[in-house]
């Protein structure tokens, strides 16, 4: 034993013994309980990231938002991913008919293009792809009445002034019947 001895007396003196043991098993417990906390606030925080970045791209149009969250979020719920692999398979479908419709600008394969897809990204153009074709058609035809037509399809056109002008100068340039019959 070496117990510590009185310095005056020479007597044992008897120590209390620590518990070393007691005191490693709550430490050991203290550092459990706060690694489970920061996994579980962790744990929290990415879910709602993930939610976050979910919703954001199911309200996104752009095939590269989508892909990115598939290619970011691949430990996602499976119904997560599956609605936004859904929904870019759509948006590239989409993509698709609006090539062909472009490769082949022909005014009713964009009409179609538009009737299929109204609220596409490319609806806007797609109109004035329409307007455009309709434009050159009326303008190579050179008849008022083709002109007309194309003023009254286009009521807000690119070309309704250029539509008015030509109607002008071809009234203009031709005889009437009241100058036929005078001449």
């Amino acid at each position: 034993d070496k117990a510590p001895v009185c310095p005056n007396c020479g007597v044992k003196l008897n120590t209390p013994k620590k518990n070393n043991k007691s005191i490693y098993i709550l430490s050991i417990l203290l550092a459990i309980l706060a690694c489970g906390g920061f996994y579980y606030f962790y744990n929290s925080s990415e879910n709602s990231k993930e939610q976050v970045a979910y919703q954001e791209a199911m309200s996104s149009d752009d095939p590269s938002a989508l892909q990115q969250y598939l290619d970011e979020y691949l430990d996602a719920p499976q119904a997560h991913r599956d609605s936004i692999q859904a929904h870019l398979s759509m948006l590239n479908g989409e993509e698709r008919a609006w090539n062909d419709a472009i490769i082949s600008n022909s005014r009713s394969a964009i009409q179609h293009y538009l009737d299929e897809h109204p609220n596409s990204l490319h609806a806007k153009e797609a109109l004035g792809m329409i307007d455009s074709i309709d434009w050159e058609s009326a303008f190579s035809a050179s008849t008022p009445e083709a002109l007309k037509s194309y003023i009254e399809g286009h009521p807000n056109g690119k070309f309704i002034e250029e539509a008015t002008k030509s109607i002008k100068e071809l009234n203009a340039n031709t005889v009437q019947t009241e100058e036929k019959q005078m001449v």
